[in-house]
């Protein structure tokens, strides 16, 4: 079997300072994770709560859609009475739609916060849950919110 040792005699000390610059580029590197860390997880936590409280206000509108709908059905049923004009109708008609596209928008806007805190996790957002009040309590939530060292 070849046997082949190399030994280098450090006389002016460039092996030892590689070694302390290499210790220094990672101890630089370990401070500047903790430097970063605590704003990653404030972002973390505000983009969660932004979900959150878009839940809630998804479900007061929704059931104003549903408010909504129902007042339309009565106005119709009194201008087909003719107790109402059309323009009540109409204006029925007009606040069911903003009340439905007030449901849209905050989905969307659900949906941009899920995918912006799956990258803040280092997730992808296709396979990433938040829980939700509609959700199972199964699901996975970001573990800054439980404690966790990790940032999710």
């Amino acid at each position: 079997m070849p046997l082949d040792l190399s030994y280098e005699v450090d006389l002016w000390g460039r092996v030892r300072r590689a070694n302390e610059s290499a210790r220094a580029l990672a101890d630089a590197a370990a401070a500047a994770y903790q430097t970063v860390a605590p704003g990653v997880q404030a972002d973390v936590a505000q983009v969660y709560f932004q979900i959150r409280s878009l839940s809630v206000e998804r479900a007061i509108v929704s059931h104003s859609v549903e408010t909504r709908r129902a007042a339309l059905d009565l106005v119709q049923t009194r201008f087909s009475g003719g107790a109402s004009g059309e323009l009540d109708v109409l204006r029925a008609e007009a606040e069911l739609a903003a009340a439905e596209s007030d449901v849209l928008t905050i989905d969307q806007r659900q949906a941009q916060l899920r995918h912006a805190l799956a990258v803040l996790c280092g997730q992808l957002p296709e396979g990433f849950f938040v829980f939700d009040s509609n959700q199972s309590p199964g699901v996975t939530t970001p573990a800054i919110l439980s404690g966790s060292p990790r940032i999710c």
